[in-house]
């Protein structure tokens, strides 16, 4: 979440400047501010929405893939310490 979030901060100042630089003599347009407004709502909801997700129970570590006696593949899971 956090480098999403970084990555966030960092693209948004080089998006309005380059919204600055590639505009015409005029003020940008309102559909630009709402495609900007837009963009960035959407960016904050996916961060949101990852970070209200459940991730693996605190206490715990990734067990990778493996492959059983019956040549069946079992999941990677989360596992006690």
């Amino acid at each position: 979440m956090l480098a999403l979030v970084d990555l966030l901060l960092l693209l948004l100042p080089v998006g309005l400047f380059l919204l600055w630089r590639l505009r015409p003599a005029a003020a940008p347009s309102i559909g630009q501010v709402l495609a900007l407004v837009a963009i960035l709502a959407l960016g904050l909801g996916v961060a949101l929405w990852i970070e209200a997700s459940p991730g693996m129970p605190p206490g715990s570590v990734y067990r990778p893939a493996t492959l059983g006696a019956d040549g069946q593949v079992e999941p990677g899971r989360a596992a006690p310490r």
